[in-house]
């Protein structure tokens, strides 16, 4: 009778018992709790317990258990990396029917090889051009862990990363586009590649070989000038400066007054100027020329006489220092007269030998001159009006004026003279304002910045196609003939969200037109979202307010994406004889799905469609509709599937919940109890012996229980 009499407990055990384990319960502790290796690597980990009083620990290794450790609350596992979907899972048995377990977090990588290259342009590369290069990431895993990062020396100018899933290797693509410019000539460009794995583990990236770029552009002149000014005092030595560079290196060619003269070189040395004459410099290679104008002014200065004991040192004589190149041209070629400009005294106690040394300084910037700019800098649309005063407190100023291709005044007495354009429309104008003092020449100029807005800011997609959810999309903001470059700012909205802002790294100060690429994600929440780049010119503390800016019409985004169930998911349904049901299917999706029933063929079962609904309806359910009905929702994107099961029940009888089996099972139970109480009972009467459990130590014998 043993048996019987241990069942009762051991059923309520069995019905009672908990075999859950919720997270926040969990006694196991692994370390570390994410591992990293590369294929093949061996790792290892250990799983402690902070329950001792349990029935063993083990490893389940790609669904291999390990030996069972009942003693200890401790163990360590060796796992090798022997494919990309290794898995392992420490558990714990906390009786002989339950156990927790707590999986470990595997992540098999592998380096990828890299490989750089220009797509287009392979000839010479000529400014102005794009230029691309591409990185062939290839063989590695797992790619969302990816980063591409593009440098030019050793400024970062793109990153790029992965939304692929997949854990094992692929191989992929980033590229690079560049408005190519001088500035880039010598420049090495690079692309790294990077495993991150966060705290974890961060790997060392693997880097491909540098590109260097030779870039073929244009002269230039070096200090950015197409003229100057000499204001000379006759039979003065000077040297003109015609400093230019490009790629390949220019030509020289000089003239004075139309004449071809024989100098080949960047400079060029005048002896003894006795003559006004406009010299220009033309600096040439295959891609183009340049012409700076030099205008050189040669005054006579009067002397008069000078008390006999007024003499001047010859030590004292300064030393000529001639102007550096700036950015004018001279209008006016007449040579200035001084009749009216008043000679110092001391002139006259120059020894009459020193005609080829001026007993003046020449001067090329404002510093340590008495020369006001008002405003020191303007801002001007392109074809406005544009005005700068210039003003002298010198008191030995003698002449004074304005050096520029349009607007200049030639020479005018002192102590101020005005610059003024009323259409103002040469993009490299640098006007000067010059005075001529009996000790220097100074010469000021103010910075002009002429702008541009744009013709037009569009939208313009990369690809063709339409966007799809997940996979990455790019959007091109162009905008059209817009000047300085350097000063545009682009900025990138999704509806009332700013998402990006760029700028375009370019010198030219001509109109160009320039783009700004917009790499999105795109999700479902985005579809009919209204894309917008905004063009702004941000020209500075004198530029115009508020700042000039232009907006692209609207691109609508028309994401497409998988179809989505609306309703709630039921399972299973249980439905008696003659009753009836209708299950809703209903999806949403772009482009809208296509929705399916499949289901056990019968008469009484009708289906209902409209729009992304297609629903299915059971009149009089009998037990032909037993079965699974299977709904599918499809499109471009792909499928999704839902089901119910159907199951049937007679009309008087339903099938009993779980609940009511364990009442069942527990009243069998109590019932067997009490069945055995009453054996037990009736053997006593019968005569049978009965075990008693003594407390004492010495053995009591059995005797015969004496009869009524």
């Amino acid at each position: 009778m043993q048996p019987l009499r241990t069942l009762c407990p051991l059923m309520l055990m069995i019905l009672l018992c908990d075999s859950s384990c919720p997270p926040e319960s969990n006694p196991l502790t692994l370390d570390p709790p994410v591992v990293v290796g590369e294929l093949g690597e061996t790792v290892g980990v250990n799983c402690s317990s902070v329950k001792e009083d349990h029935y063993g620990m083990y490893w389940r290794t790609r669904n291999t258990d390990s030996k069972v450790e009942e003693d200890n609350s401790f163990i360590a596992e060796s796992l090798q990396l022997s494919d990309w979907n290794t898995t392992a899972e420490c558990k714990i048995k906390l009786n002989e029917i339950s156990e927790c377990s707590k999986e470990l977090e595997i992540i098999v990588y592998k380096n990828p090889d890299l490989s750089m290259y220009p797509t287009k342009y392979l000839t010479d590369l000529v400014e102005g051009k794009p230029f691309e290069l591409q990185c062939d990431i290839i063989e590695v895993a797992p790619v969302q862990k990816l980063t591409v990062r593009w440098y030019k020396g050793k400024q970062i100018i793109k990153t790029d990363t992965f939304s692929n899933t997949t854990k094992r290797p692929v191989d992929e693509s980033s590229t690079l586009m560049v408005n190519i410019s001088r500035g880039d000539h010598g420049a090495q460009f690079r692309c790294e590649a990077q495993l991150d794995f966060g705290p974890h583990r961060v790997q060392t990236p693997v880097i491909s070989k540098p590109h260097q770029v030779s870039v073929l552009y244009s002269p230039a002149f070096k200090r950015n000038t197409v003229s100057d000014y000499y204001i000379l005092k006759e039979g003065v030595n000077v040297s003109l400066l015609c400093e230019a560079e490009g790629n390949p290196p220019p030509v020289f060619s000089w003239t004075r007054d139309g004449l071809n003269l024989s100098e080949t070189t960047d400079h060029l040395n005048l002896t003894r100027v006795e003559n006004s004459s406009i010299y220009n410099c033309t600096a040439s290679n295959r891609l183009g020329s340049i012409t700076k104008r030099i205008s050189v002014q040669a005054i006579k200065v009067a002397k008069m006489p000078v008390p006999e004991v007024m003499t001047t040192p010859e030590a004292t004589t300064p030393t000529p220092t001639y102007p550096e190149v700036s950015t004018s041209a001279a209008p006016d070629t007449s040579t200035p007269t001084t009749s009216e400009s008043p000679t110092p005294a001391t002139e006259a106690s120059t020894p009459a030998t020193e005609a080829s040394t001026p007993a003046y300084t020449e001067a090329s910037t404002a510093q340590g001159c008495l020369l006001v700019l008002t405003p020191p800098e303007i801002v001007v649309k392109f074809g406005d009006p544009a005005t700068v005063n210039c003003s002298t407190s010198a008191p030995d100023a003698y002449v004074m004026g304005w050096e520029s291709t349009v607007g200049g005044t030639g020479v005018v007495n002192p102590p101020a003279v005005t610059w003024r354009v009323k259409k103002l429309e040469q993009w490299t104008i640098e006007p000067k304002c010059f005075v001529s003092t009996e000790r220097e020449q100074c010469i000021v100029t103010p910075k002009v910045t002429l702008y541009k807005t744009p013709d037009m800011v569009s939208i313009s997609v990369m690809n063709p196609g339409p966007m799809v959810e997940g996979k990455d999309f790019s959007l091109i903001c162009n905008i059209s003939n817009v000047a300085p470059v350097r000063n545009l700012k682009i900025q990138w909205y999704r509806g009332a969200v700013h998402v990006d802002k760029q700028t375009i790294n370019n010198t030219i100060v001509t109109p160009l037109s320039v783009s700004s690429t917009l790499r999105i994600t795109p999700r479902r929440g985005f579809d009919q979202s209204e894309f917008r780049c905004i063009a702004e010119l941000h020209l500075g503390p004198y530029g115009p307010r508020p700042v000039p800016t232009m907006t692209s019409l609207p691109y609508i985004a028309d994401v497409h994406y998988l179809p989505i169930f609306k309703e709630s998911y039921i399972r299973e349904i249980i439905l008696a004889q003659g009753e009836n049901v209708t299950f809703n299917c209903t999806a949403e999706g772009n482009p809208s799905p296509k929705m399916q029933w499949k289901f056990p063929s019968a008469v009484n079962v009708i289906e209902t469609t409209g729009g992304r609904y297609r629903n299915i309806s059971i009149i009089g359910a009998t037990s032909t509709n037993a079965g699974v009905y299977i709904c599918n929702a499809t499109n471009d994107i792909g499928t999704v599937t839902r089901s119910v099961t159907v199951r049937m029940r007679s009309k008087t009888s339903a099938g009993p919940s779980w609940f009511i089996w364990v009442i069942v099972i527990l009243c069998v139970v109590v019932l067997l109890c009490i069945i055995v109480v009453i054996l037990q009972h009736r053997q006593k009467k019968n005569g049978q012996y009965s075990f008693v459990l003594s407390k004492a130590t010495d053995d009591i014998p059995m005797t015969d229980k004496p009869e009524a």
